[in-house]
């Protein structure tokens, strides 16, 4: 037991950790919110949550907004929302299935959001980033990219700040976008090695490194990050602890 709690990695950077939906019944006199067409009355997912700057992003099309509240949120769901994507600075991005039982027009749900893991502001030289990178078969992003130009797309809980000094070569790569939060979109002209991009010796993990970014595809990077450990030092750990128990 105890060889498998030291050798199960801990949770890389603060995640998002949603409670399930609950459903409290039809809108209050307040609450009712018509979309932008004036055609549908949305629903409503009122969320008791600390966390501050949390943007929400809907699937599908419609909603009618999201409002601070003294407990946090007021999410105002469209007719085909099924899911909410969540996102903040120093959070790891999560994708919210929402599940809803009783539809959502006219309908009030409520439900809690609060977080775990580890602070990324204690990111150091110390700790070791891993990555799993892949190559997106749509190409979607790099659609947007421009003539010449494919993307690559990083899903951290890392600041931008971060992966600047630490990650990125600098000159190899243009942001697209924000950079308040995750996930980051670099343009990179076509033809790029990976390796001109991404610092070899800073990350771990099976990276091809002999790819060539290619426009039209567009690509994908998922990072986390912790403090890297040696299985054989541990392995020595236990058995003194072992030895002195039975001593």
């Amino acid at each position: 037991m105890l060889l498998t709690l030291l050798f199960t990695g801990a949770a890389f950077g603060y995640e998002f950790q949603v409670s399930p939906v609950a459903k409290e019944g039809p809108l209050g006199k307040k609450q009712h919110r018509m979309d932008e067409n004036g055609e549908y009355e949305c629903g409503v997912l009122l969320i008791n949550t600390k966390i501050p700057n949390i943007k929400f992003n809907l699937s599908g099309i419609g909603g009618c907004g999201v409002e601070k509240t003294k407990r946090g949120y007021a999410v105002y769901l469209g007719r085909n929302t099924t899911y909410l994507t969540l996102t903040a600075p120093g959070f790891k991005s999560l994708r919210w299935d929402l599940s809803l039982p009783g539809g959502i027009q006219n309908q009030q749900y409520t439900a809690k959001i609060a977080v775990f893991g580890q602070d990324p502001a204690t990111f150091s030289d110390s700790n070791t980033l891993k990555g799993v990178f892949k190559q997106n078969e749509t190409g979607l992003y790099s659609r947007f990219a421009g003539k010449g130009k494919t993307l690559l797309k990083i899903n951290t809980d890392l600041p931008f700040a971060t992966l600047e000094e630490t990650l990125l070569r600098p000159g190899s790569y243009a942001v697209r976008g924000e950079q308040t939060a995750a996930p980051y979109y670099l343009l990179i002209p076509s033809g790029t090695a990976l390796g001109q991009v991404l610092r070899q010796e800073r990350l771990a993990g099976k990276i091809p490194w002999d790819t060539v970014l290619k426009a039209p595809e567009d690509y994908q990077l998922d990072l986390s990050w912790g403090t890297e450990q040696d299985p054989n030092q541990l392995l020595k750990e236990v058995k003194k602890q072992v030895r002195v128990k039975i001593n």
